[in-house]
């Protein structure tokens, strides 16, 4: 079987997601041409694609004639990240619970369990893996390519906020606690009360985020 590659213009793109997602391209910096060809040392070609699929992605807003840079995280682009991922976190529940299944079941309970065993530790690197398998175990087992898009998408905005406003995220013991209360909902066959308790773990998330920036002047 042949050796899969990554074009350079992948390559770009995935170090500028990274980049951006991870806050070492900060919100509102601008992308110019001249910078990244010199960064990259390449043509503009592959850069401009790399652009254009992170616009494509929300990460980055393009003006014409004017150049493209990083989005901006207002109040109001806060909520809506939030409201999104929330209702696609609670969709894929919905549909993973229409594929209930002993595989399901463990992956669920398994993952609780290292959750539980991260925190215990204080292992935030553990903890952080297993609390992002968390919701993807639902997505998953939704069994829907274009749900898992969605997500794939607003997941990488959700990256920003918690990687930008990482002190003002709920801690990992409150999370880790949310998170098995909505698998154990889940586990015990309710599927709607699992749902729910996923919408008010991310609208109480919101809340804590956006108080906190409001105070913080930010």
């Amino acid at each position: 079987m042949p050796i899969s590659r990554l074009s350079l213009a992948d390559q770009i793109y995935l170090e500028l997601k990274n980049d951006i997602i991870t806050q070492k391209i900060p919100c509102g910096e601008r992308l110019t041409l001249k910078n990244l060809k010199e960064k990259f040392a390449t043509s503009s070609t592959p850069i401009r694609e790399a652009v254009t699929r992170l616009a494509q992605d929300g990460l980055v807003d393009q003006i014409s004639n004017i150049g493209a840079h990083v989005i901006q995280l207002d109040e109001q682009v806060i909520g809506n990240i939030y409201d999104m991922i929330s209702n696609l976190d609670s969709f894929a529940i919905t549909l993973a619970g229409q594929n209930r299944s002993e595989e399901l079941s463990q992956a669920l309970s398994d993952n609780m369990a290292r959750q539980k065993e991260a925190v215990n530790y204080s292992d935030i690197a553990a903890y952080t893996r297993y609390s992002s398998q968390f919701h993807d175990i639902f997505y998953q087992y939704s069994k829907n390519p274009f749900l898992i898009d969605n997500a794939r998408k607003t997941g990488s905005l959700y990256g920003i906020i918690t990687h930008r406003y990482a002190d003002y995220l709920l801690d990992d013991a409150e999370t880790c606690q949310e998170h098995c209360q909505i698998g154990e909902t889940f586990l015990d066959g309710d599927t709607e009360g699992a749902s729910k308790l996923m919408q008010a773990h991310f609208s109480r998330s919101k809340e804590t985020v956006l108080e906190s920036i409001r105070a913080a002047g930010r």
